[in-house]
């Protein structure tokens, strides 16, 4: 999912200066090598992860953070045990990107109101299951279709952090802030 949000953010012009993607893990061990299938199915989506390593993701990371997307509610509620004051600005990518499609939300004139208009409008997500359930140790197939999920959760995701950028100019340090994916 990392690969795809830096992907993603590198080709948008909008983005590729304001954001910085990050991606750690809740219960990674530091340095772990990317499972194979997954590396397979990346390759198949014109991604290199070869030299990817995982890495744990880390209380100041999370402060520091504009916005956080996690794959799963779980990892959140993990996330928020550690840091609780991250609410406002952590969500699953699938809930973001079901919460971006709401006027109210799609129409922010900055990434940093996108976010706060997000968080205020959490209880209108649509989704029964928010969730990305993890495809290790699962199927090519399986793979594959995580990864379509994800890729489709984060080009709408993307597109309305864009449109935000496109909408004024932010006033404040958001621009410089992280995005971090657990």
């Amino acid at each position: 999912a990392v690969a795809l949000m830096q992907r993603a953010a590198h080709q948008t012009p909008l983005l590729r200066t304001r954001f910085q993607v990050l991606g750690a893990g809740t219960r990674a061990l530091d340095g772990m090598p990317v499972d194979a299938v997954t590396s397979v199915t990346a390759a198949e989506m014109g991604l290199d992860l070869a030299a990817a390593r995982s890495r744990r993701l880390r209380d100041e990371q999370v402060r520091s953070a504009a916005l956080i997307l996690t794959a799963t509610r779980e990892h959140r509620a993990i996330l928020l045990s550690e840091v609780p004051d991250a609410l406002r600005r952590t969500f699953t990518l699938l809930e973001l990107a079901d919460l971006v499609r709401l006027p109210s939300v799609r129409s922010a004139a900055s990434p940093a109101q996108l976010v706060a208009s997000a968080a205020a409008h959490r209880g209108d997500c649509t989704l029964q299951d928010p969730d990305i359930h993890d495809p290790v140790g699962g199927t090519l197939d399986r793979h594959r279709a995580v990864a379509l999920q994800i890729d489709t959760a984060v080009a709408v995701v993307f597109r309305a952090l864009a449109a935000a950028c496109r909408h004024g100019t932010e006033g404040d340090d958001a621009g410089d802030r992280s995005a971090i994916r657990r």
